[in-house]
């Protein structure tokens, strides 16, 4: 059995939604449909939501949707942080971290 944590941010863009699954070995040795645990949603910081949504209007520099990539992994990693502080799970709890 191992945890892990996913997060995503659709185009509705009203949050990060994290969550965390359990995925065990299925009957054939692959693995079997992932269980949920538990989840949670997270504001997007002002400042960054702001270019986020600049950004869907093609309102920003080449420079700024280059510089947005590096915000936005910084806020997914803050919320997978909290997510973790808040469930007290320790890095070494979580196998794998994806994001969508």
């Amino acid at each position: 059995m191992v945890l892990a944590i996913g997060l995503n941010s659709g185009s509705s863009f009203d949050g990060i939604d994290v969550v965390l699954v359990e995925i065990t070995a299925g009957p054939d040795g692959y693995p079997a449909r992932p269980k949920f645990i538990t989840g949670k949603s997270y504001d997007w910081p002002d400042a960054v939501g702001e270019i986020v949504l600049k950004s869907f209007e093609n309102k920003i520099t080449l420079f700024e949707l280059n510089r947005l990539n590096y915000l936005a992994g910084a806020v997914y990693a803050q919320a997978a942080r909290d997510f973790m502080r808040e469930h007290k799970l320790k890095p070494g709890d979580v196998e794998v971290i994806g994001f969508d």
